[in-house]
């Protein structure tokens, strides 16, 4: 069960932290962990998540081109722009987690 409804595990070298978080996937939150390595930020989904479609997805640091941190009704939105699209992520510790990624991205 857990499997399926717990949070994914991963297998990332020189990871740095793992968070919970919901990524906006096609106009639907996907549930999941986002994670930053050494040289990348991720988004692995839950495996209930991945049975219906949400998928993993990676940015290289050197791709960010922009971080916004946006308040919504009750968290906080990250949002990572690179040249080719726009990721919204709900993430636990936003304002955390935007401080560190400002501070490792080359943005």
């Amino acid at each position: 069960m857990s499997r399926w409804f717990g949070q994914p595990k991963l297998d990332t070298t020189g990871m740095r932290w793992a968070r919970p978080a919901s990524h906006m996937q096609h106009g639907v939150a996907r549930s999941g962990m986002f994670y930053m390595s050494e040289d990348a930020f991720g988004f692995q989904p839950r495996g209930i998540d991945a049975l219906f479609g949400a998928r993993a997805v990676s940015w290289d640091r050197s791709s960010v081109t922009d971080i916004h941190l946006k308040p919504t009704l009750r968290k906080l939105r990250v949002t990572i722009v690179t040249a080719k699209r726009r990721d919204r992520l709900i993430v636990s510790d936003a304002l955390v987690v935007f401080h560190d990624l400002q501070s490792w991205s080359p943005a």
